[in-house]
């Protein structure tokens, strides 16, 4: 595995484990934010998990999880070309199917600034967590009980946030 995503991984499991310190979610530039989703939607590579899809884009590479990523809940991981921007999707198992209103009343202990917003006409979870430099998408499962966190890195780098934003905007639903 690659080492700089290799720590990336490690600092997300980290941050699933402990309290973070948050900073605001940033601010999308819709202009922007429109004709980077154009371009990716044009060339990018169409990923499809159970009971989602999206797209990434076309020099992005997938990052093999191991078994123990696996175990954990990882289901997604990929990086830049230049191993310098990442996203890695986790599962999270719920007793109970939770709306997105419910995911953030439990997330905002966590992270202040979680907030309930739509995409795509889905209602998901955003945050910031300005300890580990990521941002989160956070996704109620349509199909079973559970959650997908879709987490962006690295959220300082002002010229990934038109790249995250519109890896987000492509977030579509799968019915089953």
């Amino acid at each position: 595995m690659k080492k700089w995503f290799a720590l990336a991984l490690a600092l997300v499991t980290m941050m699933m484990g402990s309290l973070a310190l948050a900073e605001e979610v940033p601010a999308a530039d819709p202009a922007q934010d429109a004709a980077a989703l154009e371009e990716l939607k044009a060339e990018g590579q169409l990923i499809q998990g159970e009971s989602f899809e999206f797209y990434i884009p076309a020099d992005w590479t997938d990052v093999e999880l191991n078994d123990e990523q696996a175990a954990e809940g990882y289901v997604y991981a990929a990086c830049s070309a230049d191993e310098a921007q990442g996203l890695v999707v986790v599962r999270k198992e719920l007793d109970a199917a939770q709306t997105a209103a419910e995911i953030q009343a439990g997330l905002v202990e966590v992270y202040e600034n979680a907030q309930v917003q739509e995409v795509n006409g889905i209602s998901v979870v955003v945050f910031a967590d300005a300890e580990n430099d990521m941002l989160g998408i956070v996704m109620p499962d349509s199909v079973d009980a559970g959650y997908y966190m879709f987490l962006f890195t690295p959220a300082s780098d002002a010229a990934f946030l038109p790249v995250a934003d519109a890896i987000a905007s492509s977030l579509n639903v799968i019915a089953k």
